[in-house]
Parts: C-alpha cells; structure tokens; sequence
C-alpha cells in the first residue's frame, strides 16, 4: 500500500511538473507579446514616407498663364499683354529659350539661357549667363532693350519634361538699357515661364 501511494505521488508530481510546463509556455506566448513589437514592422509604413523624398515636380504642368499684362517704365513707357507663348530647348542642346508675344503688338520679351540649361533648377545671370530683353519686331519702332552687366536675371525652372517637350517656371529681371543708355522696368514680377512645347 506504501508502495502504491509512492506509485501516485510521482505520477501526481509528473501531472503538475507537466501543468508547470504548459503554463510557461503560455507565459511565451504572452511574451509573445513581444511579437507585438513586429508591429514595429509597421514602422515600415515611414518607408512611405520615402515618397516624400521624391523630386518635386512642381505639380505637374500649370494652366496656361496669358493674358500676361506688364507695365514697362522708364525709357519706355507702356501698358503691353503678352498671349503668345513659345519656347526652343532644340534635341540635344543645353539652351533654352522662352518668348512671349502679343497678339496686339510687335514687342517680344525674351528670356534664354545658352549653353548651360540642364533642367529644373535656379539660375542666374552672374552663374550662368542667364539674360532677357525687350525688343520689337518688324513693324515697330525698333525699341530694344536688354539686361545688362548690372542687371540680374533670376531664372527658376520649377519644372521639365523632356519627353513631353514642356518646361515651366518663372523670371525676374532687375531691368534693361537701350544702347543709348535709357533704361525701364518691368512689373509685376516674377514673370511665368510657359512652355507647353519647344519648337
């Protein structure tokens, strides 16, 4: 009988060593809580945040800017609206030119950077050559005016798609001189870059 009760103390010891050992498994799995911090993997949701780090393309092309009013003063003195855009980034080349005409004058007013046009991005007279000028075609008077050494040109191209021949941004000119020394402004500024190609 002695023997039978040692008999069902071990087997009652077993029993509860066994039990011990389920609960501390189930201890795991609440440790397992620590694989709660696998929702640190969702961490990974500020990978998203790398699109952030993308280059700002200025959001995609803008509408059409024109009519575009300017007040020329100085030298000159008038009131001309600029409609007609056109731009020449010619295959290949690192110039950039951007007109802008009028449909009720004969004036053009240019802004262009040659040879050192690489796409968007800040540039300026003192850098890279950027300059602008003020002339009238056939038809006109014959007033022509430029930026000259003193003068800045401020160019930002905020946006450029080679593949959709389109570039957009805007320029400031701080102001431009004839060649007899008469000089005007321009307002208001900055002025739009439009180009919705390149001819």
């Amino acid at each position: 009988m002695l023997r039978e009760f040692r008999v069902l103390l071990v087997l009652g010891a077993v029993a509860c060593s066994g039990k011990d050992d389920d609960d501390t498994d189930g201890d795991d799995t609440s440790g397992g809580a620590d694989g709660a911090d696998g929702a640190d993997g969702a961490d990974g949701a500020d990978g998203a945040d790398g699109t952030d780090t993308a280059p700002d393309t200025g959001g995609g092309f803008p509408a059409d800017p024109s009519p575009l009013t300017l007040t020329v003063s100085g030298a000159l003195s008038q009131t001309l609206v600029f409609d007609q855009p056109t731009c020449s980034n010619p295959t290949g080349s690192s110039n950039l030119r951007v007109f802008w005409r009028g449909s009720s004058h004969v004036f053009v007013l240019k802004v262009e950077l040659l040879g050192t046009f690489t796409g968007a991005g800040a540039y300026t007279s003192a850098e890279h050559g950027a300059r602008a000028s003020l002339q009238e075609e056939a038809g006109g008077s014959g007033y022509y005016f430029i930026a000259g050494p003193t003068d800045t040109v401020e160019m930002d191209v905020a946006g450029y798609d080679r593949e959709a021949l389109q570039a957009w941004g805007s320029f400031s000119v701080s102001g431009m001189a004839d060649t007899s020394g008469g000089t005007i402004t321009l307002s208001p500024q900055p002025i739009p870059i439009w180009c919705p190609t390149f001819n």
